[in-house]
């Protein structure tokens, strides 16, 4: 006679303690994953504002070292600037524009090239972008989408001697548009969902 072994089961204690030990490590996982799905969310948002910061600054940098012939303020028209700034026949040195504490966002601030051609960078403060603008342009064109704000857009010309170019500094910060609705649209409840960058680049003119 063949005799049959009992079965095991759990008994109610072990099936308790199972359901216990689950309970623990559930949360803790959802946990894990939470916080890496913010961390990403984060490196996204600064990664998007580092590659805007970048693109714009590369290319003031580019088109104003490599075409800038003179500086001008009064530039509504910018075929005729009206006031040549930090030029080397100014009557006493070093000689700056704007005279701190003045600032300038750009829209009093403006070049020339070799063909009598203006152009500007200036803040657009209608989409909190930087904006590019030139005689040969029919429309302003924004270097920074609207997934990002523009803030202390400024920009300034310092000549130190008369054979020495002048030097321009160009300097903002530059968030991610959270899109809150709130006064200042990089703000949020939550720090994982916000980023932001502070620029400043001196560039010497080549052509001057």
């Amino acid at each position: 006679m063949v005799k049959l072994k009992p079965k095991k089961s759990f008994t109610l204690i072990e099936t308790v303690v199972v359901i216990a030990i689950i309970g623990l490590i559930i949360p803790a996982v959802f946990s894990i994953i939470f916080s890496l799905f913010l961390e990403q969310t984060k490196i996204y948002r600064l990664t998007q504002v580092k590659r805007e910061g970048d693109y714009a600054l590369g290319i003031i940098e580019t088109i104003a070292r490599n075409n800038g012939v003179s500086i001008y303020s009064g530039c509504s028209n910018l075929s005729t600037p009206t006031t040549i700034q930090c030029a080397s026949n100014a009557g006493s040195f070093p000689v700056q524009f704007p005279i701190p504490p003045t600032t300038s966002d750009g829209s009093d601030f403006c070049f020339q090239d070799k063909y009598s051609a203006g152009f500007q960078f200036y803040f657009n403060g209608s989409s909190n972008s930087i904006a590019s603008n030139s005689s040969v342009l029919s429309s302003p064109v924004n270097l920074t989408s609207n997934k990002v704000v523009i803030s202390n857009f400024k920009v300034s010309c310092l000549r130190t001697v008369a054979f020495s170019p002048p030097v321009i500094t160009v300097a903002y910060d530059i968030c991610y548009n959270t899109g809150s609705g709130a006064a200042v649209p990089c703000n949020s409840s939550r720090p994982e969902e916000t980023a932001s960058l502070h620029y400043q680049s001196n560039i010497q003119l080549r052509s001057y």
